[in-house]
């Protein structure tokens, strides 16, 4: 009999995409293609009824759609998922969010004997548990008091870089096991870039954490340079429409996609040559590898998961928004370099961060 995977995660890849939803999609096509059979748990966020033919099960909770004043609503679905779990009767669960649910199954793993791996998704995940909840938030009291549980009693922890590692380690005296975040290595024949200008994206879903306003301040610093494209992908929140409005009216070599498809995505980053991240932390980006495999460097003003952008030299960490400027401009007229430094990127991923290849290490943890 085939051993049955279930998955738990608050969002399921058909209805927003981001990347740890394109990293469930890639272990749950490994999973098929080996014989694994697959349950998805996610909470029913569709816009439209229709549903899609899946060669897994999908299970939506139904959305408890209120204010959150007291808190997460993770734990109001805890009853709801121990009733799924009772009838997937599942050998191995895979969670990768830092809510309660990866404690409640934890707790369920535990008593049944079956196996539990937690994916840490992000940076932040190692560290929050520490900080202080208002007394009146009782939900994320009782998220809290999961998530602990998690961190104490989960068989496999699964980390993404050496600073979940090490932060892992000192604050829950627990050793990870360290997976690289990969992706599909990308055709080098599909790559073509025209260097007579610089492309330069941004690519993530609008939020506060992402800080999408900086890529705005560079598109205006270069003030419609023909000598350089600007492009911005990802979903956006309504309090970003004015100033997307006012930007796309303004500059015409400034371009928003809006929320694309990953095939999309890595289309246009076969054409781009650089890739700028703004956000105020990460994980280990999804964006980072594909962006490397198809030679884009990457210019982060925070991330540099393992310091691979400055060890290998595949890209720069400039926290100043005027020092990007500064760099891009000298980049712009060196494209020998820009050119140099892809091929660089391009050679560095597929030695390490191709899925072809890490993808053995996470179906061994499954057997």
């Amino acid at each position: 009999m085939n051993k049955r995977v279930c998955i738990l995660y608050p969002n399921y890849w058909g209805d927003m995409m981001g990347g740890a939803e394109l990293q469930i999609k890639y272990l749950i096509d490994l999973l098929i293609n080996n014989g694994f059979k697959v349950y998805f748990i996610c909470i029913d966020q569709r816009k439209a009824d229709e549903e899609s033919q899946n060669d897994f099960e999908l299970y939506r909770l139904k959305c408890f759609k209120f204010r959150q004043t007291l808190g997460s609503i993770y734990p109001l679905y805890h009853l709801r998922i121990i009733r799924e779990l009772n009838r997937i009767k599942p050998d191995i669960i895979y969670t990768r969010t830092y809510t309660s649910w990866s404690g409640l199954v934890t707790k369920y793993a535990k008593k049944r004997g079956i196996k539990h791996l937690w994916a840490i998704a992000s940076d932040s995940d190692v560290s929050r548990v520490s900080k202080k909840i208002r007394p009146y938030k009782i939900f994320d009291l009782i998220e809290r008091h999961w998530v602990k549980k998690a961190f104490k009693d989960c068989d496999f922890i699964l980390t993404q870089n050496e600073f979940q590692q090490n932060k892992l380690l000192e604050c829950y005296k627990r050793s990870g096991i360290l997976i690289k975040q990969s992706t599909y290595s990308c055709p080098e024949k599909l790559i073509k870039k025209d260097n007579k200008k610089l492309s330069i994206s941004w690519i993530a879903n609008f939020k506060p954490l992402k800080r999408p306003e900086l890529f705005i301040e560079l598109v205006e610093a270069f003030n419609n340079n023909p000598e350089f494209d600007f492009i911005m992908i990802g979903r956006m929140e309504k309090k970003y429409k004015h100033l997307m409005e006012k930007t796309l009216s303004k500059y015409l070599n400034f371009k928003y996609l809006g929320e694309i498809e990953n095939d999309k995505v890595n289309e246009i980053l076969c054409k781009c040559h650089i890739l700028i991240n703004t956000s105020l932390f990460e994980g280990f980006s999804n964006t980072f590898v594909q962006a490397w495999m198809r030679k884009v460097i990457v210019i982060s003003m925070n991330s540099d998961p393992d310091k691979i952008l400055t060890r290998q030299g595949i890209g720069f960490v400039r926290e100043n928004i005027n020092d990007v400027v500064l760099l891009l401009k000298e980049l712009g007229k060196d494209p020998l370099k820009v050119s140099e430094l892809g091929d660089r990127a391009f050679s560095y991923s597929n030695e390490n961060h191709s899925y072809e290849k890490n993808s053995c290490q996470l179906l061994n943890l499954m057997l």
